[in-house]
């Protein structure tokens, strides 16, 4: 450089890239962890001391994962009651674990959504009710006891005499078939305060349906 007369920056980079050592990249791994290791000993440090450093870090994220993997799984457990029940008056384990989830805008472990799962699963809230091909069926404590009470009030009711109509007053209506009639005939003749229709759905529910509710004194629902 100095017998060229450059003895800039820019020709000092190029003339050491190239008097540089071309690197050896045929170095066997064996010899190259022996030197590694050699020049780690050389400063304190040994394989278990880097070992114990790596397990305290992975024990502290894990830890922390498991605390913030809680604090997002947003529903409580009278809120996750009300979400199974929404729509349908039993649920299983895995409607469970889906509404966690679904309500877990951040994110959660399956080992965590599990837990919670088996919690609320075992809490005063929740009880058996039987068994289907997807497993153990369940409905809350509140539900049923609205079910028991409903039931309860039915039976109370069966001899209570109301919504009573002349028996007469069913024959000849219009747009009834004999089954239909007789339908018809027995709710607003029987006096029950309350009584069941069991029928396929279809378009002539509402019509015959509807019929007690003309004739006597009667709420109809279809």
């Amino acid at each position: 450089m100095t017998a060229g007369g450059d003895t800039s920056i820019p020709s000092a980079r190029r003339v050491a890239v190239q008097t540089r050592k071309t690197k050896d990249y045929d170095v066997d791994p064996a010899t190259l962890a022996i030197d590694w290791h050699h020049r780690a000993e050389q400063h304190g440090v040994d394989t278990t001391t880097v070992q114990q450093v790596v397990n305290v870090e992975r024990a502290t994220q894990q830890m922390s994962a498991q605390h913030h993997c809680a604090d997002r799984i947003v529903l409580g457990e009278d809120s996750l009651a009300n979400v199974l029940t929404a729509s349908d008056a039993t649920f299983d384990r895995r409607a469970v674990l889906r509404a966690l989830a679904e309500h877990t805008p951040a994110g959660a472990t399956v080992p965590e959504l599990e837990r919670r799962a088996e919690q609320f699963l075992a809490s005063g809230q929740v009880e058996a009710v039987g068994v289907a091909l997807t497993g153990v069926q369940y409905s809350t404590v509140e539900l049923l006891a609205i079910e028991t009470r409903l039931l309860d009030t039915a039976i109370a009711r069966q001899h209570e005499g109301v919504g009573l109509s002349d028996a007469t007053a069913v024959e000849g209506a219009d747009g009834l078939s004999d089954q239909q009639a007789a339908m018809v005939t027995k709710l607003t003749t029987d006096g029950a305060g309350v009584s069941v229709v069991i029928g396929a759905a279809g378009p002539a529910k509402p019509t015959h349906s509807g019929s007690p509710a003309k004739r006597g004194n009667r709420t109809a629902i279809p």
